[in-house]
């Protein structure tokens, strides 16, 4: 700020009060200017001062997420779009974001991410809001067990299947397959396990099975 006396173009000492705090916690465009000088070393209170306009801003980011539950192991897949609070105006593209949390998971759970800070390149911008989504890592879990581990050659294996998702243990909603056949017509001991399902309700391709054995035999007379 210059403060220059009008009769020489003289620098002047005064001490001058603007017409506005600098620092606002609201989002808006506030205009400034001189309120009152004092302190001139001639005692000169009259004074001429432009005005000048300050938008004070932050960036509004809205957080998306691909799915709201994937494959434990796999990364979520996320997107944003930003606007600038005081006019709506897109700030996609000047604005780089970083989460709160790493983006794969190891282990199945429910995690919430939101923004922890943002880089604002068009006004050096640092404030922001964010929302919040919530995605759940999870795989299915399939139970074998079988009536009769010990039957004869052309019998049908019994073997009952339960499948619930990891996450909740509520019921797995879609179908699977064995590794092998249910009838067998050479003697032996075959393992059975589920290799490979497809999940209709959050599209999971992760899952775990046990293992159960039947063991086909000869029949025996009389």
């Amino acid at each position: 700020m210059n403060i220059i006396r009008l009769y020489d173009n003289s620098t002047s000492g005064a001490i001058v009060t603007l017409n506005d705090t600098l620092t606002k916690n609201a989002v808006g465009k506030y205009a400034y200017t001189v309120s009152s000088v004092s302190g001139d070393e001639y005692g000169i209170t009259a004074f001429e001062c432009n005005t000048i306009s300050i938008i004070f801003d932050r960036v509004q980011i809205t957080l998306t997420a691909s799915d709201s539950r994937i494959n434990v192991g796999s990364t979520m897949i996320w997107n944003f779009t930003a606007t600038y609070a005081y006019d709506s105006a897109d700030a996609t593209l000047y604005v780089s974001i970083h989460l709160n949390d790493s983006c794969t998971k190891s282990v199945v759970g429910k995690w919430a991410f939101t923004v922890k800070s943002i880089n604002e390149s068009q006004y050096g911008l640092s404030a922001f809001t964010s929302n919040e989504v919530i995605v759940i890592w999870d795989k299915v879990i399939f139970t074998l067990s079988v009536a009769d581990n010990r039957i004869s050659v052309g019998d049908s294996a019994q073997i009952s299947v339960t499948a619930v998702y990891a996450y909740d243990n509520s019921p797995f909603q879609g179908s699977y397959s064995l590794n092998d056949t249910l009838i067998k017509t050479s003697v032996g001991k075959y393992g059975y396990r589920v290799s490979g399902m497809l999940d209709e309700l959050y599209g999971l391709t992760v899952f775990e099975s046990n293992e159960v054995w039947v063991i086909f035999r000869q029949g025996t007379c009389g």
